[in-house]
């Protein structure tokens, strides 16, 4: 192969090169995108299955209890499921891939992708595209808010484990991630632009885009009925456009 190689000339080795290259990534590639739909159907067939139970539920009864089994499973998903997926896709300003693992995702682009792939009825493209403030506005009610500017973080994770255990949408000055407050520590769950970046999950305390933001702002989406009350019933969440 090297001797066919050094025949050819330059610019015809390096057309080579690269056919050779999409030839052994396009099977790799495929395989993700066909295990990914795979685990996608898997998550609509019990989504499907909960907003059918509610949409014919014939009693307030009924609706709570299925209310109290749909919590766990859109965050089950999201946090055991979608995330794990996720983790370890680079990230790009302009990265809006659908598929785990396979091209480049912003930071919006991550959040609306992970909650239009657990059920949300969200505008994908359109959500990813706004500011952190209005991304958490156009998912929660200001009740579920809280902004911090110049806030320490050592008071500003205090007052996360205050907040108790959940799941919450966290933007910053220029970045929005997911955040979890589980047993007393608080985590961040983005794709990071920072130079070791990507798709991870970092502690708040020690994520440097988190630190470095003079301004914060969290909307909880787990014990959130009105949340909940879209999911189930498909109704679309609009996207909010002005602060």
């Amino acid at each position: 192969m090297k001797r066919f190689y050094r025949a050819l000339p330059k610019r015809q080795c390096q057309i080579w090169y690269i056919c050779i290259l999409l030839l052994t990534l396009a099977p790799a590639c495929t395989d993700v995108e066909e295990r990914y739909s795979g685990v996608l159907q898997e998550i609509n067939l019990k989504e499907t299955e909960l907003k059918r139970n509610f949409k014919s539920a014939i009693s307030e009864r009924e609706r709570e209890h299925i209310r109290n089994k749909a919590y766990p499973h859109i965050f089950y998903t999201i946090e055991q499921i979608l995330f794990e997926e996720w983790y370890g896709t680079a990230w790009d300003f302009y990265g809006t891939t659908e598929i785990p693992k396979t091209g480049k995702i912003a930071c919006g682009y991550f959040v609306s992708t992970v909650l239009r792939d657990a059920g949300f009825p969200i505008e994908r493209r359109k959500l990813a595209q706004q500011s952190s403030e209005n991304i958490i506005k156009t998912l929660v009610e200001d009740k579920y808010i809280s902004r911090y500017s110049n806030t320490a973080i050592e008071a500003f994770e205090q007052d996360l484990v205050q907040q108790g255990d959940g799941f919450y949408i966290l933007g910053l000055d220029t970045h929005v991630g997911f955040l979890r407050v589980l047993n007393g520590k608080a985590f961040i769950i983005h794709s990071s632009y920072s130079w070791w970046g990507g798709v991870k999950r970092e502690w708040v305390g020690k994520s440097d885009v988190v630190v470095k933001s003079k301004y914060r702002v969290l909307g909880k989406i787990s014990d959130n009925d009105e949340l909940l009350e879209k999911w189930l019933v498909d109704k679309l969440i609009k996207t909010k456009t002005k602060s």
